[in-house]
């Protein structure tokens, strides 16, 4: 397997988290859940124009695209075919780094998959034909980041708001209730919703509620293993039981499951039932 991975330079990695290269001998499954990270993303097939999801409510059903893909923030987990991603790229958004880049609200991309050429035209395509004809990840990574870099315009005004209010809720667990979060802020409860939802794509509450599972997930993967009550402690679930109910939800799996079929990447295991 290979994987690159980089960084770009301000102002993009104000709205950028990551862009990655990565190209490997696909797995034996055939198909891969993805759990919901709370970022969106773009993706783009290096080895042709091809990219498929399925239903995770009903496998048989399946959405496919023909070129880039935007990505959007997601409730639950997502289902891909592991033979399209034998050579991909993509770029990981901050959260509230979408209308920068994209012109478009957050929140239209919301639990779905939309081509990028959608938003942006024939840009799109183009940059597309270009990376297929780049000769390495370094070239790749040039050619994304200056894409990046055309596209970019002024955030909204809302994205302050939304800003502090992400920073808040990273640095301070105990501060992600909405009506905590709006206290520190210095605005209504309505008005930071309002600004969280058009900037990140789902509301204070939402997002926090994912938080709290991605530390989950990172717990589960501890060794020694830890009990599965003293991860819902940690995590702030109310008890071992809402730990399972919401873990479920958003995986559709168990914890158990997971640390048994967890992979390297954490939001990344086989689709086995």
């Amino acid at each position: 397997m290979e994987a690159y991975f980089h960084s770009p330079g301000a102002p993009l990695s104000e709205h950028i988290e990551q862009i990655w290269w990565v190209r490997f001998t696909a797995p034996e499954y055939h198909l891969e859940r993805v759990l919901p990270r709370g970022k969106m993303q773009l993706i783009f097939n290096l080895d042709d124009a091809d990219l498929r999801v399925y239903d995770p409510t009903d496998i048989t059903r399946v959405s496919r695209f023909r070129g880039p893909l935007i990505s959007g923030v997601h409730d639950g987990y997502m289902v891909i075919d592991t033979a399209e991603q034998a050579h991909i790229m993509g770029v990981v958004f901050r959260p509230g780094g979408v209308p920068p880049i994209l012109g478009c609200a957050a929140p239209e991309f919301r639990n779905v998959h939309v081509p990028l050429d959608d938003a942006l035209g024939a840009p799109a395509m183009d940059l597309q034909m270009a990376l297929w004809e780049a000769d390495s990840p370094r070239r790749c990574f040039l050619l994304m980041e200056q894409a990046l870099r055309r596209w970019l315009r002024p955030p909204p005004r809302t994205s302050v708001t939304a800003n502090g209010a992400l920073a808040l809720m990273v640095r301070e667990p105990g501060l992600r209730a909405t009506g905590s979060l709006a206290e520190h802020c210095g605005i209504s409860q309505r008005h930071l919703i309002r600004c969280f939802h058009d900037t990140v794509g789902v509301t204070p509450k939402q997002y926090a509620r994912l938080l709290r599972f991605h530390h989950s997930l990172e717990l589960l993967r501890h060794l020694p293993p830890l009990d599965l009550d003293q991860v819902a402690l940690v995590c702030g679930y109310y008890d071992q039981a809402h730990f399972n109910r919401d873990f479920r939800d958003l995986a559709g799996i168990t914890p158990g499951h997971y640390r048994r079929w967890s992979r390297p990447d954490i939001f990344h295991l086989p689709l086995l039932d």
